[in-house]
């Protein structure tokens, strides 16, 4: 039987999945405003530049690092987290999406199309570390998967929709 029969027989309601395409965009949308604050923040409270090429040498075991290369690494996944608990707050919220999906009208919601609450909230974003360790590839799913969704998505059970997409 065709899923969409499925679905309604279930009454599971249907919505019009958002791509990687917005999903992206959204991300970079927030992602940005993160880094360059973290990078400030960086520069201004703890005296790093991030770009400095006089940085000292750092021997890690048998790997050679500089210090502006560890303080990069630093930036990233600290604002990754920063991003992560930001997700947590607004996807639970009545905006039901970071403003970066508020902008590429997007949200989340379960698998019945209703807004999530702070718990599954905190799954699907902590989630977000298992699309994000094998290079990304939980994130790149949504190209893959028919649902559009990621691994995060799936593990918790939700979906990103169109704002404006209507039941079929």
């Amino acid at each position: 039987m065709d899923e969409r029969k499925l679905n309604r027989l279930e009454g599971k309601p249907e919505f019009k999945p958002a791509g990687f395409q917005k999903r992206f965009l959204a991300y970079l949308i927030d992602i940005i405003p993160i880094v360059i604050g973290a990078m400030l923040i960086a520069n201004f409270l703890f005296g790093i530049n991030l770009f400095s090429k006089d940085s000292e040498v750092v021997v890690i075991g048998n790997q050679v690092f500089t210090e502006s290369s560890i303080s990069r690494i630093i930036v990233r996944y600290v604002s990754f987290l920063i991003w992560i608990f930001y997700s947590i707050i607004m996807d639970s919220s009545r905006f039901q999406g970071t403003y970066g999906k508020q902008l590429m009208k997007i949200k989340v919601v379960d698998e019945w199309g209703e807004k999530i609450g702070p718990g599954k909230s905190i799954v699907r974003n902590f989630s977000k570390i298992v699309s994000y360790l094998p290079i990304g590839l939980g994130f790149v799913w949504v190209i893959f998967n028919q649902k559009k969704k990621g691994w995060h998505d799936m593990i918790a059970g939700t979906n990103v929709q169109e704002k404006d997409a209507q039941p079929s």
